[in-house]
């Protein structure tokens, strides 16, 4: 970054300093007038605090819960007709993953069936038979099964 010299302009181009010369003696396209100089620092002074601006809105910018929630948003925007939703992609119709989410947000624990360990104490159980099975539709309980040798 190249310093800023009181009374002298740096072309970035040219890569040089030139004396701020007066409008009146300063060639009509010249850079380095009076006049081409403080226009130049007050647009550059309106783009940072436009830029400064549009930091501080994004920031400020909430979305909707309903967008945080990839199974509802893409159940609507499913039920609405949309091809895709604009947030990440979600809702597309060949999209997998609202299945899984649907289905991942369904489960719950119910508990937890313990599994004794083998006749010979080891640091990790034994178990050589493991069953799991989901058949109870009314209740929507499941079983798992798992025998001693």
């Amino acid at each position: 970054m190249n310093r800023e010299i009181p009374g002298y302009y740096y072309d970035t181009e040219k890569k040089k300093y030139f004396k701020i010369e007066k409008s009146q003696t300063a060639p009509s396209s010249a850079s380095w007038s009076s006049n081409a100089v403080k226009r130049r620092k007050v647009e550059g002074q309106a783009q940072q605090a436009a830029r400064h601006r549009a930091h501080l809105v994004r920031n400020h910018i909430k979305r909707h819960r309903l967008a945080q929630d990839a199974v509802a948003s893409g159940l609507i925007a499913r039920e609405i007709g949309l091809p895709f939703s604009a947030e990440r992609g979600r809702g597309r119709m060949e999209d997998g993953d609202l299945g899984a989410a649907a289905w991942a947000n369904g489960v719950v624990a119910k508990g937890s069936v313990p599994f004794p360990s083998g006749p010979t104490r080891t640091r990790y159980a034994n178990m050589p038979c493991f069953y799991v099975a989901a058949e109870d539709e009314k209740t929507g309980l499941g079983v798992a099964y798992a025998s001693e040798s």
